[in-house]
């Protein structure tokens, strides 16, 4: 009942793989769990020491930091991290991570910063005193 109607015909399928296939051959799958369903972690019951890789920018703010430090416990709980130098962080958005941000304004040396495709201009004002933002299809003076 869990599933919409066109759905449910895969239920059937001889091939079709659910959590206690993944759970008794963890060795043969790679099991994508994104940070709003870790609860299928209690199903699966990732073996000790499996890897994990989390494909997401560093935390820039606290909400990002609770959430990150959300998911490490769910990853210590199950030994999947076993202490906290066992996390490794890789910047994977496409864009600077916020050290190499902070290096092109500084090294810019702009009287007035414009972020284009930010959603968070707040970041940007720690490093920079004149920060202005434009929307989609404004005009600005230069």
């Amino acid at each position: 009942m869990d599933y919409d109607n066109w759905q449910q015909e895969f239920l059937n399928y001889p091939n079709r793989v659910d959590y206690r296939d993944i759970k008794n051959n963890q060795k043969d799958f790679v099991f994508y769990c994104s940070d709003f369903k870790l609860q299928e972690l209690i199903d699966v019951q990732p073996k000790e020491s499996s890897s994990y890789i989390r494909s997401l920018t560093e935390p820039f703010d606290e909400e990002m930091k609770l959430k990150e430090k959300q998911i490490k416990n769910w990853f210590e709980h199950f030994g999947v991290l076993t202490k906290e130098g066992s996390w490794y962080q890789v910047h994977v958005s496409g864009h600077g991570d916020g050290t190499q941000i902070k290096k092109v304004i500084d090294g810019a040396d702009a009287k007035k910063l414009i972020p284009i495709h930010t959603a968070h201009e707040e970041y940007h004002k720690k490093w920079h005193e004149n920060v202005q933002s434009v929307n989609q299809h404004e005009s600005i003076s230069m």
